[in-house]
């Protein structure tokens, strides 16, 4: 990033209108390094959630003011700080964000469902997030993917806390719905992709 700054004119003339995007992806390669160099400190975790949130606020003007929708992970949407840490969703519901007042939080729980570990990208079974139980959802939603709105007027999630990661307030107050996810099995490097079988 130092050689982009100091001689910005250069890289101008050799990448045109794709600047910012070079300037982007450069920016945030560099900060996966730091990232890395302290893997799942308090430090690098912030470093992650802050640089997810610079990413999205420096992109939005250049979305023409359109809905985004994605899936950041469960601990991306967390809209109050959990562990310390001010999670991206955190972030962009701050009161000089350009979104604020207009994030909505859904929370991902899994039933019977697998992943793949980072950075070993070993299959494995997915715990649930946040101490929030998949099985009372699991119970009532057969489908495999149910979305569950938990802000009804007679919401238990509206009157307390059901999370050992959040600590006081409600439920409600960091995420307003749970995708209960069934059976998924987890996706593979790219490295492993599979031929198709002759037909």
């Amino acid at each position: 990033m130092s050689s982009l700054a100091a001689h910005r004119v250069e890289y101008a003339a050799l990448l045109g209108n794709r600047l910012f995007d070079f300037e982007l992806v450069a920016g945030n390669l560099q900060k996966s390094v730091a990232y890395y160099a302290d893997y799942h400190s308090q430090s690098s975790m912030a470093l992650r959630e802050r640089a997810i949130c610079d990413t999205f606020l420096k992109l939005y003007p250049r979305l023409g003011g359109a809905k985004c929708y994605g899936r950041w992970g469960s601990a991306h949407v967390v809209q109050r700080r959990a562990d310390n840490i001010d999670r991206f969703a955190t972030l962009l519901s701050r009161p000089d964000s350009p979104v604020a007042n207009k994030v909505v939080a859904i929370l991902s729980l899994y039933w019977n469902s697998e992943g793949l570990t980072v950075p070993s990208y070993r299959k494995q079974p997915v715990a649930a997030y946040g101490g929030i139980s998949p099985r009372p959802f699991a119970a009532v939603a057969p489908g495999p993917v149910t979305l569950f709105r938990l802000t009804g007027a007679d919401s238990p999630f509206n009157r307390e806390n059901y999370s050992s990661l959040l600590k006081g307030g409600v439920t409600t107050d960091s995420v307003q719905y749970f995708v209960l996810i069934r059976n998924a099995s987890a996706s593979h490097p790219l490295g492993e992709v599979a031929e198709p079988a002759a037909r």
